[in-house]
């Protein structure tokens, strides 16, 4: 450095001690950025007092001063340094909105800035905390860039579950044409939508409901409207069937699969068959809230034949 910034800094805060803290501050942020090998630095701050813009401008620093943000820059012999920042880049709207209730399904991230950005995205920029359950795992996957819009790209959808999500956008990760960059660094928080699935609905029953004249059959079938998990938690139940019991309550996709212990026989009684409340759940977590029955009526008997008259 032509400088010698640790030695500016004792000064500074001897000669002016009141404004020691600004100055404090001031030249940690320029060590920092010397160590990195970078060219000046971006101070969100009011505007400097003119005596400290004055002893600034007296150890060698470039002082921009705006309303809120103070760009102070340097000369150094460092090979490939970056240029000294320009005005910083400025958030205009992000999707989701900071704040956000009631997210939907969503696998994007944008980030819409005050002007152009450039092409060149930085590798891992922003990262993801709050992640919970079926969210976890979820990170970021790619980056795109057109015009003014960051769309970060999630490897999978962030489900609705309720989570409180933050993203954060590292310092430094975007630059606009101008070589304005994003500093410091933005958090934008958000809430999933919780998703509460409908309860499962019976859509019909092998043999149906009232059915009558049934044939003899060792199955009955319940087809619900979703997809049920495999797992049963309570087996069906018969009456009407002397001697036939329930061996089996099986899913087969959106079905349930009774298996009797032995086939209904065609006696003409009335047999009723039912899938207790809460016995399946959907693969989307929906309930079946309600007991599922079917009551049908087996055939009558064949009749038997009348014996042939004796031959006189």
């Amino acid at each position: 450095m032509a400088f010698n910034a640790k030695w500016a800094r004792d000064t500074a805060m001897a000669s002016l001690p009141e404004h020691a803290d600004l100055l404090e501050d001031i030249y940690e942020t320029i060590l920092d950025a010397v160590m990195n090998h970078e060219l000046g630095v971006v101070i969100t701050a009011d505007r400097f007092p003119d005596v400290v813009v004055s002893h600034l401008t007296e150890q060698g620093f470039s002082v921009s001063s705006g309303a809120t943000a103070q760009v102070i820059s340097w000369a150094a012999a460092i090979d490939g340094a970056p240029k000294p920042p320009s005005v910083p880049l400025t958030i205009v709207s992000t999707d989701p909105d900071n704040g956000a209730s009631e997210v939907n399904e969503l696998g994007t991230i944008t980030f819409t800035f005050d002007r152009e950005l450039d092409d060149d995205v930085s590798e891992a920029l922003a990262d993801l905390s709050g992640l919970t359950g079926d969210n976890e795992g979820v990170e970021v996957d790619a980056y795109t860039v057109a015009g003014s819009t960051l769309t970060v790209v999630l490897n999978r959808n962030i489900v609705e579950n309720g989570d409180d999500i933050t993203v954060h956008l590292r310092s430094g990760s975007v630059t606009a044409d101008d070589d304005g960059g994003l500093h410091p660094k933005v958090s934008i928080t958000f809430t999933m939508h919780t998703f509460v699935p409908d309860p499962l609905v019976l859509i019909s029953t092998t043999p149906t409901n009232e059915a009558t004249d049934v044939a003899a059959r060792n199955t009955v079938t319940f087809d619900f409207d979703k997809p049920l998990a495999p797992a049963v938690t309570s087996n069906a139940t018969i009456t009407g069937a002397d001697g036939v019991t329930v061996s089996d309550t099986t899913v087969n996709g959106s079905s349930v699969v009774v298996t009797l212990s032995e086939p209904l026989s065609e006696d003409g009684s009335t047999v009723t068959v039912t899938l207790p409340a809460g016995a399946v759940t959907a693969q989307d977590g929906g309930t079946q809230d309600s007991a599922a029955t079917t009551a049908f009526t087996m055939a009558e008997p064949e009749p038997e034949p009348e014996p042939e008259p004796e031959e006189p």
